[in-house]
């Protein structure tokens, strides 16, 4: 694993709320980043206490924390912009760098994501939206875990704990300026694809 810590402003949220995923091939890619988050942050539901065995081998390398103690959080461990990703999804190696680059050069974009495929299979789901830069509606829905948007200057923990989509698709009723990447930029398990798949409006 690549432990170099390269200055970043992205901070990614791995919700772990089904223990049953992956989470480790998650944490190995977001480590094998061309350009590594700032910031790994383990969202870790109440019920479940004490670390996981199966976060053991990356304690020194992630934070860990429930939805209740975010508040205790220093907010500059949060940095500019904020990813969420669940358990058992996982990034191609370039995927921040990529990302990150477009919010870094388009200050007018809230959200650039990228096309993602479904895990064990060989199609890849590109999201129905232009190429580029476009302007979001409330009918605009964005899936998958090669998301990235700016983090609110106000507030931001309770950005965190709400689902990733609902923040999305705020933004998108907000019709702020959205960026689409029509690269394949990260994967999602078979087992989650009926429920992302329900969101998608063609």
């Amino acid at each position: 694993m690549n432990r170099f810590r390269l200055p970043s402003d992205v901070s990614v949220i791995v919700r772990h709320d089904n223990t049953a995923m992956n989470v480790g091939q998650t944490l190995e890619s977001l480590m094998e980043q061309t350009h590594p988050p700032r910031t790994i942050l383990v969202l870790v539901p109440d019920h479940l206490s004490g670390p996981l065995s199966d976060l053991r081998p990356y304690l020194p390398y992630v934070k860990c924390c429930s939805p209740t103690s975010l508040a205790s959080l220093p907010l500059r461990e949060i940095g500019p912009y904020l990813m969420s990703v669940h358990s058992g999804e996982w990034l191609t190696a370039t995927a921040l760098e990529a990302l990150e680059l477009v919010l870094d050069v388009h200050d007018e974009v809230a959200l650039v994501h990228g096309a993602w495929g479904i895990q064990g299979g060989t199609a890849s789901t590109v999201p129905s939206t232009p190429r580029g830069k476009y302007r979001a509606t409330p009918a605009t829905h964005i899936q998958g875990p090669a998301v990235l948007c700016r983090t609110p200057a106000s507030r931001p923990f309770d950005v965190i704990r709400m689902a990733r989509e609902e923040w999305w698709h705020h933004l998108g009723k907000q019709n702020h300026c959205f960026y689409n990447i029509p690269h394949l930029l990260g994967y999602t398990p078979a087992t989650m694809k009926p429920a992302l798949s329900s969101h998608v409006q063609h």
